[in-house]
Parts: C-alpha cells; sequence; structure tokens
C-alpha cells in the first residue's frame, strides 16, 4: 500500500512541489491521507514530517526550507491498518532553490534550459549539446538537426 512515482514537480526559494501516485492496492481500506518527511542532507536529527494532506490528495508543497541546503524526502501512505511500511522515495536529495527560467529554442522545439540540466545524473558530465540531442530524441521523438 505504499504510494509510488514520487516527483519533483517545481521548485522555488525556499520551496519544493512534489506528487506521486497512489498506491496501486489499499489493503481493503481506503487511503485517509499521505504523510510527506524530509531529513536535511548531513542531518542529525534525522527524519520530520514536513506535511500531511487529506488521501484525496497526490500532491504536496514543501515551504520554509533552506536554499543552501540538500534534502531528502519521502512520502507514507495512511489508511484505518495504519501507515504503510515502506515509503516511496526520491531516488536523489533536492534542493529548495529557484530554478533557472530561461526558455532555449532549437528548432520549433522550447525548453526550460533546468529540463535539460537536470533530466539525468548520468548525463551531468555530457557537454550540452550532446546533453540537448539525447534529450530531444527522448522527449519528443525529434532528431536534433543542429546545434552550436
Amino acid at each position: 500500500m505504499s504510494p509510488a512515482g514520487l516527483r519533483v514537480t517545481d521548485t522555488d526559494a525556499g520551496r519544493i512541489s512534489l506528487a506521486w501516485d497512489a498506491p496501486t492496492s489499499d489493503g481493503g481500506s481506503a487511503i485517509t491521507g499521505y504523510i510527506v518527511e524530509i531529513c536535511r542532507s548531513g542531518s542529525t536529527t534525522g527524519w520530520t514530517t514536513a506535511t500531511r494532506v487529506d488521501g484525496g490528495r497526490l500532491t504536496a508543497d514543501l515551504t520554509g526550507l533552506s536554499e543552501n541546503d540538500l534534502y531528502f524526502v519521502r512520502v507514507f501512505s495512511e489508511n484505518q491498518a495504519g501507515i504503510c511500511r515502506k515509503p516511496c522515495e526520491l531516488s536523489e536529495p533536492i534542493s529548495a532553490k529557484k530554478p533557472l527560467r530561461e526558455f532555449h529554442s532549437v528548432g520549433r522545439t522550447r525548453f526550460l534550459a533546468r529540463d535539460v540540466i537536470c533530466t539525468s545524473r548520468a548525463y551531468a558530465m555530457m557537454p550540452v549539446s550532446v546533453c540537448l540531442s539525447v534529450y530531444l530524441s527522448v522527449c519528443d521523438g525529434s532528431a536534433l538537426a543542429h546545434y552550436s
């Protein structure tokens, strides 16, 4: 009865927005809520509850966060039987920083620069031109005709 697909939908100064998918099974009792926990990287206090949302909501905004820290995030589902044992977690820590909102164009395709940079850790060491090519072909199937 764990939620699935936890993802960051946006970040801004001191804020992280999240979304997730409902559990595939509720164990015979409707989901009554979700508990979102955070743990600051390097923290000695461990996990803390950042927010609780009702069972019909699959999003949460975490606010009041430091822009200089990285946060691990996880979500638990809850029903009458209790809190699920295994949370859904982000695979990497995230920072609550204002994103780069500069639009770039390649041909008729527009994208945010942060979408390319943050798409995958595997591409972090590649030149941007290579990353753009991979990003565009994966996202919309179009080949990158030329770039500089």
